[in-house]
């Protein structure tokens, strides 16, 4: 088993920042020319199928789609890049938290995790009036291609390529594991 302060720097630094610079910074940066929605949408289901997990997937598409439309509003991925961290940071203080904790002391915790997460929220939605100028909405293409060309371009892009090769990477390496 890894030393906490090690699980603690890969889970809550390392790997947010790597995974919002693939998903956000990389992905939906690059396809944010062919439309900010599917660029948004796409790297929030990559970012879902990234953690091959069927539990975390859903959620995770979910914060992929408000990181993306996060970044893209603000042009910033440190947003995202806080968020996902304090995400991960509080997983794992729950996790470690509610390990042999009795029920009483549970419904505590959890109410504290939900308050966490209300803030969290009202603090990122501020954070994108204050630094949004215009409307909220995402910006459509800016392109002359049809849909069939956005799509070969979106697939043929480098960025698609690393995410999906990121994607197979990491499924290859968790059946390798369970085998």
């Amino acid at each position: 088993m890894m030393p906490l302060p090690v699980v603690l720097l890969g889970a809550c630094i390392i790997g947010p920042v790597c995974e919002e610079l693939l998903f956000r910074g990389l992905l939906a940066g690059r396809l944010a020319r062919y439309g900010q929605k599917p660029a948004a949408l796409v790297s929030a289901l990559l970012f879902g199928l990234f953690h091959l997990n069927m539990v975390q997937a859903p959620y995770a598409f979910l914060l992929g789609l408000w990181f993306g439309y996060l970044v893209l509003r603000t042009g910033s991925l440190r947003i995202s890049m806080v968020l996902h961290a304090c995400i991960n940071l509080s997983a794992g203080v729950m996790s470690i938290l509610m390990n042999g904790m009795g029920e009483d002391m549970l419904v505590l915790v959890n109410l504290i995790y939900i308050v966490f997460w209300i803030t969290t929220g009202v603090a990122s939605v501020l954070f994108l009036i204050l630094r949004t100028r215009g409307p909220l909405g995402l910006y459509p293409a800016q392109t002359w291609m049809r849909t069939g060309q956005k799509v070969g371009a979106y697939f043929s892009s480098v960025a698609m390529i690393v995410a999906l090769l990121a994607i197979f990477f990491f499924m290859i390496q968790n059946f390798v594991r369970v085998a």
